[in-house]
């Protein structure tokens, strides 16, 4: 599925947990490759953990896009990202979730 962050689509595929593990190591439930703009997310766990982890890789995304790959922030720095990026982010992940479902 493709879901545009900023001007940039990202492809977003649902894929066996252990390959997520084959190619970027141990103990992942996704990942977010951002010079390739792909978020993977592994497809072998409950409701809760695939929404959590939809979350969590759309994160680092909207990171990488609006914070140009930034790695370390001031508390005030985040406050202020989540504060303008969040229902975006939920709004992301949600449509992701949601084409999951409709395949």
């Amino acid at each position: 599925m493709i879901v545009s962050i900023g001007k940039i689509q990202w492809e977003a595929r649902f894929v066996s947990h252990t390959g997520i593990e084959l190619n970027q190591g141990t103990g992942l439930n996704g990942c977010c490759a951002p010079t390739s703009h792909q978020i993977f997310i592994g497809n072998d766990f409950d409701p809760q953990q695939t929404k959590d982890t939809t979350i969590h890789e759309v994160t680092h995304a909207y990171i990488e896009q609006y914070l140009l790959g930034k790695k370390t922030f001031e508390n005030e720095e985040m406050c202020d990202f989540m504060e303008r990026y969040a229902e975006d982010i939920i709004g992301t992940a949600n449509e992701i979730l949601k084409g999951r479902e409709t395949k």
